[in-house]
């Protein structure tokens, strides 16, 4: 069953930085994701996130557990699921925030949904701007979702899990055939010496 995002959550912009004076005093440390923390493999990294200062009020903007990020600017659309961590983070204005209301979908699904083809050509054939692609919260809230049973919807998360697993195993595997090779090499030429 398609159901329009809107009515599975609610969509809204991260937080917009302005430029703040350093000695203001309702102004506090938060750790900000931004377009570049969204792998494309479909996860974020928290790594190297860094925090920033902005006002006391965007406390109120805090991402939650579960919530769905969006990069909103230029021509890699990816989502990702925030997991919790680092705490207190909020997400910033290149990116919206998808936040479920409806139980009967998961966050994962809901990315890895967002991350397929049938939603990646929706969302480019209707971003818009000359130098830098903007894709619009009302595009991303008209998106028709499929709606699988919860069952499905976890098949497909393992799915992925299990495509990113070997892609992670097969590099690894070349990476070790390209030292065996070269230690061959070396070890032949030393023989001749």
């Amino acid at each position: 069953m398609n159901v329009l995002l809107k009515e599975l959550a609610v969509v809204e912009a991260g937080v917009t930085m302005g430029r703040m004076p350093k000695a203001m005093p309702d102004v506090v440390e938060r750790p900000m994701f931004q377009i570049g923390h969204l792998l494309s493999s479909g996860g974020l990294d928290v790594d190297r996130v860094t925090s920033v200062s902005v006002p006391q009020a965007s406390g109120d903007r805090l991402l939650l557990r579960g919530d769905v990020l969006l990069c909103a600017r230029g021509s890699r659309i990816t989502a990702a699921v925030y997991q919790g961590a680092p705490a207190g983070a909020i997400a910033g204005s290149q990116l919206l925030v998808i936040r479920l209301h409806h139980g009967d979908i998961m966050p994962e699904y809901l990315a890895w949904y967002l991350n397929q083809r049938p939603a990646q050509r929706y969302f480019l054939s209707r971003m818009s701007g000359t130098r830098v692609a903007i894709l619009h919260k009302q595009t991303v809230e008209e998106l028709p979702v499929a709606v699988l049973r919860l069952e499905k919807q976890k098949a497909c998360i393992e799915l992925e899990a299990l495509a990113r697993r070997e892609q992670e195993l097969t590099g690894l595997w070349r990476e070790k055939r390209r030292l065996l090779v070269h230690l061959v090499a070396e070890k032949s030429l030393n023989a001749e010496r």
